[in-house]
């Protein structure tokens, strides 16, 4: 319990510039908390950038899509690469056209299926099936 003195008489006059200096140094303390407040919302902003930058690159991955390749240039390069005769950029961009496209994917399997048909004759045998597709007028990439 606070107790308050019964003799007003006892308060002294403050001295000559004393609440002055304490206006000035009340008046200075927003700024330098707004000044912190601001530095740390510019530190949670950077934080939080470099956070979304980081979780999108890593969606992302680091290797980009190889790039389409049309149904003619998979038939052209379906016999080797049911042999495993590609290189590595083709073989991917077939995989991916492969993953796409049906109608190259059903090549491909009766490529693989076709045993009994000796290899030089299975490039006769894919441009005999892509000309049949074409005639029906199914083309896609």
């Amino acid at each position: 319990m606070i107790s308050h003195p019964e003799n007003t008489d006892a308060w002294a006059p403050c001295e000559p510039g004393c609440l002055q200096s304490l206006g000035e140094r009340l008046r200075r303390r927003p700024s330098v908390s707004t000044a912190k407040t601001a530095g740390v919302a510019m530190a949670v902003c950077a934080a939080a950038v470099l956070a979304v930058g980081l979780a999108v690159n890593s969606v992302g991955g680091s290797e980009p899509e190889p790039a389409p390749i049309a149904c003619h240039d998979v038939a052209a390069h379906l016999d080797d690469y049911a042999c495993g005769a590609c290189e590595a950029e083709l073989r991917a961009r077939i995989e991916l056209h492969l993953s796409r496209c049906g109608k190259c994917a059903h090549h491909l399997k009766e490529i693989r299926t076709a045993d009994a048909v000796p290899p030089t004759g299975r490039l006769a045998l894919l441009a005999s099936m892509w000309n049949a597709s074409a005639d029906d007028g199914v083309r896609s990439n």
